[in-house]
């Protein structure tokens, strides 16, 4: 903005000396207002960014502190670490538990034996004793008492195995929907930072000797100054879509040794 400014003042200069239309001298009132609602739009992302850091800290003016996030992310790492997330660890854990369920279900088909080995000390006239017995307990009536039971934890262990897939496909095609959508912001930023910004300055330069040359008008040289105030504000705001991009793939679908 500041390096705007001799140029948004010298444009009703222009008109006033007759070098330029009278229409001319209006073009800063429309190039500022679109420059300062982009900086009006990033200063409230800034404040939201801060009014949720403090919701989650309590800070309440939370600053930046360390490197910059890396912008850049590992889609074979992201996918191999889908299985460690905790919701499917969770169902891990209930699916064995389920099966624990059946296999205890299942053991109550199955006899169960007890073995007894008592010895008695006696009077030394009658000796000493050593008695041996077996018991075992008949699973009588067991289809009529157990199978139902055997049935619903076998239903259960399934349940918990076909949620689990449903919810790691689930999980699989919202990580390859956030991928695309990083991929598109990191090439718009590529874009932005690499073509429309050093077009922007190639124009600015050749619009300068122009009007050095007297071929342009103030009016020009201002619209091609703004035009690149406004794609470095485009090019940050693409780079900060990417780093978001790039934070939120990894706290939603990065592993907790990551």
């Amino acid at each position: 903005m500041a390096t705007l400014e001799p140029l948004w003042e010298a444009a009703p200069a222009g008109v006033a000396s007759g070098a330029d239309r009278p229409a001319t001298g209006l073009a800063p009132v429309r190039l500022r207002a679109a420059l300062e609602d982009r900086l009006a739009g990033l200063r409230a992302d800034e404040a939201r960014a801060r009014a949720e850091v403090t919701r989650w800290t309590d800070d309440p003016a939370p600053t930046t502190a360390g490197t910059p996030p890396h912008v850049e992310v590992d889609p074979a790492t992201l996918r191999a670490a889908l299985d460690r997330l905790p919701m499917l660890q969770a169902y891990a854990a209930a699916g064995t538990r389920a099966d624990a369920d059946v296999a205890m279900a299942q053991a109550g088909q199955r006899p169960d034996w007890a073995f007894e080995v008592e010895y008695g000390r006696r009077d030394p006239m009658f000796g000493d004793m050593v008695s041996v017995g077996a018991r075992v307990r008949l699973p009588l009536f067991a289809d009529q008492r157990q199978a139902p039971v055997i049935a619903a934890r076998s239903a259960d262990a399934a349940r918990v195995r076909v949620e689990r897939e449903a919810a790691l496909r689930t999980l699989r095609a919202q990580l390859e929907s956030d991928l695309a959508d990083h991929v598109m912001h990191h090439d718009q930023w590529l874009r932005a930072r690499d073509v429309v910004l050093p077009d922007a300055l190639r124009r600015a330069d050749l619009e300068t000797a122009s009007y050095g040359a007297g071929r342009a008008g103030i009016g020009e040289v201002l619209e091609a100054f703004t035009a690149v105030a406004d794609a470095r504000l485009e090019a940050l705001d693409r780079e900060a879509a990417v780093a978001r991009d790039a934070v939120r793939l990894t706290l939603i679908y990065g592993s907790a040794d990551q």
